[in-house]
C-alpha cells in the first residue's frame, strides 16, 4: 500500500488533489504536521472529494467539539464566493478533510497508525 498515489483534476477550481499513502510513523520529509495525515485504517468506503455543503460539520484535530464548516470558514474570513467551490473529502459520509484545516480528529493518524493518507493540493499547471 505504501507509495500508492492518486490524482484528481478539478478544473472548476483550477486544482489537482493528490492522495498519497505513506508508511506511518512518517519518515522525515513525508509530512511536517501530524494533524494533516489521515489514518488509512479509519477510512471507510466510499471516500469522496466534493464541494462543501450547508450543514457539513466536523471536528478538526485540536478542537474539543464538532463545528459547522460554514462557521469555521466564516471565522477564517472565507468569502461566500470562495466557499462555493470549497473542497472537502468524506469517508463513509463523514467529513474527514477540508482545505485549510487539520484533518478530522477521529480520522487523524496516531502512534497506532500503520499507513497514513496525505492529501495535497496543487494549482493546475
Amino acid at each position: 500500500m505504501h507509495g500508492a498515489e492518486a490524482a484528481v483534476n478539478t478544473p472548476e477550481i483550477s486544482c489537482v488533489f493528490r492522495f498519497r499513502v505513506i508508511d506511518w510513523p512518517a519518515k522525515r520529509g513525508d509530512t511536517i504536521e501530524t494533524g494533516f495525515v489521515l489514518d488509512c485504517d479509519a477510512l471507510r468506503s466510499p471516500v469522496v472529494l466534493r464541494n462543501w455543503r450547508p450543514g457539513d460539520k466536523f471536528r478538526p484535530c485540536g478542537h474539543r467539539s464538532e463545528h459547522k464548516l460554514k462557521r469555521l470558514l466564516s471565522k477564517k474570513r472565507v468569502s461566500r464566493w470562495e466557499r462555493e467551490g470549497w473542497p472537502v473529502v468524506t469517508s463513509g459520509g463523514s467529513l474527514v478533510w477540508t482545505r485549510g484545516f487539520p484533518v478530522a480528529a477521529e480520522f487523524a493518524a496516531t502512534e497506532k497508525t500503520r499507513n497514513g493518507l496525505v492529501i495535497t493540493e496543487e494549482p493546475i499547471s
